[in-house]
C-alpha cells in the first residue's frame, strides 16, 4: 500500500476520530461517502494510537483481508478505523445502501453500531448490548 494513503487514514483517523477506505479491486483506494457501513467480517483489531509504525503494519494486515475479501466474491470492501479508549481500531467492513439492510446485518453480526457515510454519524444497533 502506498505512504500516502497510509500518512492520510492515520491523519483522518487521529483529526476526525476515523477514516473509511473502499477498494473495488483490492489496489485503488477511495473514500467512500454513500451508504451505510457494517464492519464484522472478521474480528477487530487494534494498534496504540501513539504509534504510527503499528498503524501502517496493521493497516497492511486489513488491506490484504480487503483483498482477500475480493478474490473471494466480495464486490466491495472497507477498511476502517476509529479512535476508542486511546487506540485507533481496525475494522472490515461491507457498505450497503440500505440503513435497514445495513441494520440487520450489524445485528447478525453482533455489531453495536453502522456508519452512516453521507450523514458522518453512527447508527447504534437496537439490541440490549
Amino acid at each position: 500500500m502506498q505512504d500516502k494513503i497510509k500518512f492520510f487514514t492515520y491523519g483522518k483517523t487521529l483529526m476526525d476520530g476515523g477514516c473509511s477506505l473502499l477498494t473495488l479491486d483490492g489496489e485503488a483506494f477511495t473514500e467512500p461517502t454513500y451508504g451505510f457501513v457494517v464492519g464484522g467480517i472478521v474480528p477487530e483489531d487494534s494498534v496504540p494510537a501513539n504509534d504510527a509504525e503499528s498503524f501502517g503494519k496493521k493497516l497492511d494486515e486489513f488491506v490484504a483481508l480487503a483483498r482477500h475479501e475480493l478474490r473471494t466474491g466480495a464486490s466491495t470492501a472497507i477498511v476502517g478505523t476509529w479512535m476508542e479508549d486511546g487506540k485507533i481500531v481496525f475494522d472490515l467492513c461491507n457498505s450497503i445502501d440500505d440503513e435497514d439492510e445495513a441494520l440487520a446485518l450489524a445485528s447478525e453480526r453482533g455489531e453495536r453500531a453502522i456508519y452512516d457515510l453521507e450523514n458522518k454519524r453512527e447508527i447504534f444497533v437496537n439490541r440490549n448490548a
